[in-house]
């Protein structure tokens, strides 16, 4: 399994332009989102207890911008309820936006702790936390897009990812592949393809100790925790039925990459 002195393979240049990297940015903009009622309804997320020191707690990560390092379980056990929320589409237009900005706040402030090393041992299940932002991302439009991407191009620069930084990988290329007709051409998205399934098969080797299996999924087949494999799905479903219109030289690996994701 991958460990903090593994080598890390380069992000793709083209990626890096199009994505400026900030570790910051994307709480950045979750913070002005995060509402005095959208914090309140956060805090009261573990059945109400300690509502007062987590909505404390949530409202200095809204004021300053910093997250606890290392973080306690005032406000973390609030944040990981919250990440897990679903906003129903059945719900109006407000409720369902008011949803997305709370769990896009906790999945903010859950990513930008993961980044900090004194909450190493503490902030873990990075790959199902972005697989929740990624998905709030999409709901919420290009600005939080192109946020996410250049915490993504940050983050990937960092140690600390392990097994999970293929998950990273996958979604920088998606959130590229979703925002075509921006700054990368057909050439720059395949060899972003190409990193992530370095990425991947780099994890894997590691992962099963040489000898990943040929026939699961690719990328879910080293995920630890499989909690939102359904999202991810639903991403490569995305990046599948968009590879047709995709500029020629891209289309081919993204839709390979795509499908051999769905497989199994």
């Amino acid at each position: 399994m991958r460990t903090p002195d593994t080598p890390l393979l380069a992000v793709p240049p083209a990626l890096v332009q199009a994505f400026p990297p900030s570790l910051n940015g994307l709480l950045d903009l979750a913070r002005a989102y995060a509402t005095t009622p959208v914090l309140m309804e956060m805090a009261r997320a573990d059945y109400g207890e300690q509502v007062d020191e987590h909505f404390a707690a949530l409202t200095r990560i809204r004021e300053t911008g910093e997250v606890p390092a290392p973080i306690g379980w005032v406000p973390q056990e609030v944040l990981e309820l919250c990440r897990w929320s679903e906003p129903d589409r059945e719900e109006t237009s407000e409720d369902v936006l008011r949803e997305h900005h709370v769990r896009a706040f906790a999945c903010a402030a859950l990513l930008r702790a993961g980044a900090e090393p004194a909450n190493a041992e503490a902030v873990w299940s990075h790959g199902p936390t972005l697989a929740q932002m990624t998905a709030s991302a999409l709901a919420l439009g290009p600005e939080w897009i192109d946020v996410l991407g250049g915490f993504l191009t940050a983050r990937l620069a960092q140690p600390g990812l392990a097994d999970e930084r293929p998950f990273f990988a996958f979604a920088l290329l998606f959130l590229a592949v979703t925002a075509r007709g921006g700054p990368l051409d057909g050439d720059a998205l395949a060899t972003a393809a190409s990193w992530a399934i370095d990425e991947e098969a780099a994890a894997a080797a590691e992962y099963f100790f040489g000898s990943p299996p040929s026939r699961a999924p690719w990328l879910l087949r080293i995920d630890v925790s499989d909690l939102r494999d359904d999202v991810w799905r639903s991403f490569a479903r995305r990046m599948r039925d968009e590879a047709p219109a995709l500029p020629p030289a891209a289309r081919d690996p993204i839709l390979l990459l795509a499908e051999a994701m769905l497989d199994g």
